[in-house]
């Protein structure tokens, strides 16, 4: 008897046409390696394209981004120059007075202001309260009374007339030949009969000098548009005074500018630019002259980056079909082989040879088949297969193992924090190569040393207590803030997070953690708060009253010198509703006072001054003539100063009983 066949069993010899097998088997494979491959080649051009559909999208809105912060940054610089321009005509119009000012001394008095801001202005005219120009002067020149206008009709003299500040359109200066825009303040207080509106002629260089020094990429330019989308400012001189004045409504972000569409990356900003290229781009208005700052970029340049990546992404996925193909035809060989395995199998069983094993791990009909065959198997073959495949399964989960903990290398050694680990004496036992940038120590330069002779001397008892408590209890620590001295000297602030180690029976073995360097942020709170303490002294130090008000009413801070004039503290007036009730007894003056605070909070810009005169009752019973210099900060406070004007006032009205009396004299020698 031969091994492997049954006892007594003689093989039966039954004929089995194979005719044509070999011609279907190929057929076959040509089939399903053709069907694999196009499969494979659609999901590698639908992921290819889904890149770079995606890698467009994530570059472009990156570009708007930049292009919006662009032209805010511009239209800030704007808005900067325009308030800068009001705030000294709005100075000048109130030292010096204009509504009561001799006609000799205007003159001479706007003479000198031109002289001095001859950067910021090139024309002044003062208008008086019945609309007609009291003077006018311009560069070497003083206009005579004939030559006066009346512009009572006028926007420059009407809105100033409402208490706000006037900024008319750009034209083209006949005496400069550059941009100019007319600009109104008003002085006087509304109740005053001298009263009336300071108006400039200001060259627009400066608006110039900001949208020709932007720079962004290697093409891109910035302009302005005013509310009707006419062109007003351009970096290129030749091309502005060609363009000047013409709409540019054919351009989408001027539309959306003129309308007041509220700006979304997500929205089309691609279009045909200013100068005929295809561009993306956004816009910032210029809240002050109601202009808008468009910003263009043409898309040549803004997705550079993405057409440069596409001849590798090509070559890329034409690798990736050609080893798929390769690939599926072994996989489909392979396939096709268990075929020839089972009839070769099929044939051996025939001839009674039950030693024979069919080896095809499959879960389709092909491996229940080889499993049939497999059943009739010794059972010592069946120990041994149980035994390889227990083999098998380990040496995966160790393969799985080392895997997972190269992962967790890599990962460790790619990140910019501390990971450290260490006994329960503080001594290092693992360190990644983040120490080296953050102390200037390699790993193996502070390996099995203790962690204090890195810190800071005067940290090191603190760390040793609280190191000493976490071994007791057998727990980390979370934000622990320490200084360490770095290899060159210098000292970082390091901010550590860690947790134990324990063994199965919970005994301490030491603790792993991530220390994250934090020291530029520690700077700039230590910044911050000198920022803070400088800001307080100067305040204690103020000749004027300061106070400061939360958006909801809460007095937050008053300085020395606002408790010596009122009297009143924190305590007795926590609220503006407190202040107003106190230091305006009456409540028709509350009243009036309350509703002019509440208009000038509303009509006025940010950062702008809103002076009034009252008189306050103090704390003592006494009443005080104050000036009131309120502005609303960015963050939507007020900052307040008090000036005390009592005593000033006092002496006014003392010389002017003087001027009264000396008057009367003279008129009665002159009698005598």
């Amino acid at each position: 008897m031969k091994p492997g066949r049954l006892p007594g069993f003689e093989p039966r010899r039954v004929a089995i046409t194979m005719k044509g097998n070999f011609g279907l088997r190929k057929s076959m494979v040509k089939r399903l390696t053709f069907y694999s491959v196009m499969l494979i080649v659609f999901f590698l051009l639908l992921t290819g394209l889904a890149t770079i559909y995606v890698s467009h999208n994530i570059q472009k809105r990156a570009e708007l981004r930049g292009l919006e912060k662009t032209a805010q940054q511009v239209a800030v610089g704007i808005n900067s120059h325009l308030d800068r321009v009001t705030s000294i005509m709005g100075v000048f119009a109130e030292a010096q007075d204009l509504g009561s000012m001799d006609q000799n001394l205007l003159n001479p008095a706007l003479n000198r202001l031109l002289i001095h801001q001859r950067r910021f202005l090139s024309e002044l005219i003062v208008i008086g309260v019945d609309g007609k120009e009291r003077a006018r002067v311009s560069p070497f020149r003083i206009h005579q009374p004939s030559e006066l206008a009346d512009r009572s009709s006028s926007p420059e003299y009407q809105v100033p007339m409402t208490g706000r500040n006037y900024i008319g359109p750009v034209y083209i200066s006949k005496q400069g030949n550059v941009p100019v825009a007319v600009v109104a303040v008003p002085y006087g207080r509304p109740d005053a009969v001298g009263k009336g509106a300071l108006v400039a002629e200001v060259p627009l260089r400066e608006m110039w000098r900001i949208v020709s020094e932007i720079e962004f990429g290697q093409t891109g330019y910035v302009y302005v548009v005013d509310h009707d989308g006419r062109l007003v400012a351009y970096k290129e001189l030749s091309e502005m005074y060609q363009l000047f004045g013409q709409e540019m409504l054919r351009i989408p972000e001027v539309r959306r500018f003129i309308h007041r569409v509220p700006w979304d990356v997500n929205q089309d900003h691609e279009y045909l630019g200013l100068v005929g290229k295809q561009v993306i781009g956004s816009y910032a208005p210029v809240d002050l002259a109601d202009w808008g700052v468009i910003v263009e970029l043409p898309s040549e340049e803004a997705f550079a980056g993405i057409r440069r990546i596409l001849v590798p992404l090509a070559v890329l996925l034409v690798a990736a079909v050609l080893t798929a193909s390769i690939t599926s035809s072994l996989l489909i060989k392979r396939i096709t082989a268990d075929l020839d395995r089972l009839r070769r199998g099929a044939e051996a069983i025939r001839d009674g040879d039950l030693a024979h094993e069919i080896v095809i791990r499959r879960d389709d009909e092909l491996g229940l088949l080889a499993q049939v065959f497999n059943s009739m198997t010794s059972r010592l073959r069946n120990m041994v297969e149980n035994l390889e495949q227990r083999v098998a399964e380990r040496e995966r989960a160790e393969a799985a193992l080392r895997e997972s903990e190269s992962k967790y290398r890599n990962l460790v050694e790619s990140t910019a924090d501390w990971v450290w680990i260490c006994d329960t004496r503080d001594r290092n036992t693992y360190s990644n190569q983040a120490v080296t940038q953050l102390l200037g120590y390699t790993p193996q330069e502070i390996f099995n040393k203790s962690t204090y002779e890195l810190m800071h001397p005067d940290d090191r008892g603190k760390v040793a207590n609280w190191f000493r408590r976490a071994v007791e209890r057998k727990h980390g620590w979370k934000g622990s803030i320490t200084r360490w001295l770095h290899k060159d000297g210098s000292v970082r602030y390091l901010e550590s997070t860690a947790q134990p180690i324990l063994d199965p029976d919970g005994q301490l073995l030491g603790f792993t953690g991530i220390d994250r360097d934090i020291t530029e942020r520690k700077r700039a709170q230590d910044i911050l708060q000198e920022s803070e303490e400088r800001f307080r002294h100067l305040s204690e130090l103020s000749p004027f009253g300061i106070s400061m008000v939360e958006r909801d009413g809460r007095y937050v801070y008053l300085n020395r010198r606002f408790i010596e004039i009122f009297g009143y503290t924190l305590d007795d007036i926590p609220t503006g509703k407190d202040w107003f009730r106190k230091a305006f007894p009456d409540p028709k003056q509350r009243h009036e006072v309350v509703a002019t605070w509440l208009s000038d909070l509303k009509g006025a810009a940010r950062d702008a001054l809103r002076p009034r005169e009252y008189v306050v009752t103090c704390k003592d019973g006494t009443q005080r003539q104050i000036c009131f210099n309120p502005v609303t900060m960015k963050d939507g406070r007020e900052f307040i100063t008090y000036e005390d004007l009592t005593e000033r006032k006092r002496i006014e009205e003392e010389l002017l009983r003087i001027e009264k009396l000396e008057s009367v004299g003279v008129l009665a020698g002159g009698i005598a």
